[in-house]
């Protein structure tokens, strides 16, 4: 789990807070005890991410499942990644706050976006993602 305490410190100094805080409407919560665990990385922000159907709908249906536990993350828009990299704090999941890179999700799937197709880097939201793959 991410330091929480830093989390806290930056989140009055990027735009939209509520992107990195997880506690929205239809969130799941489960033990983190089960079995399975599911990491869904969606390649943009939050806004682009939780208007994506699919992404929802393969949410809830992993979570359904009693065995498992789905979780979400979404690539942060640049004030935030700014704050994080400024702070140290490393990718994390909204239900959990787990950093990413943790072994404990042993299982990731990347979502991905047919309207992602730029060369720079950069997706149309504005968030820096690093290279992008056709």
């Amino acid at each position: 789990m991410i330091d929480l305490r830093k989390l806290e410190k930056i989140l009055p100094l990027v735009e939209k807070p509520g992107r990195y805080i997880g506690n929205e409407l239809g969130i799941v919560k489960k033990d983190t005890d089960l079995p399975i665990r599911f990491l869904y990385a969606f390649p943009d922000v939050y806004e682009v991410g939780m208007s994506n159907l699919g992404h929802i709908i393969l949410y809830h249906l992993t979570n359904e499942r009693e065995d498992t536990y789905a979780e979400r993350v979404y690539c942060p828009f640049r004030d935030m990644q700014e704050q994080m990299k400024k702070e140290g704090i490393p990718l994390y999941s909204l239900e959990t706050y787990t950093e990413i890179e943790d072994s404990t999700f042993p299982m990731r799937c990347a979502i991905p976006l047919s309207l992602r197709c730029w060369n720079s880097g950069t997706s149309r939201s504005g968030a820096v993602t690093g290279t992008v793959l056709p």
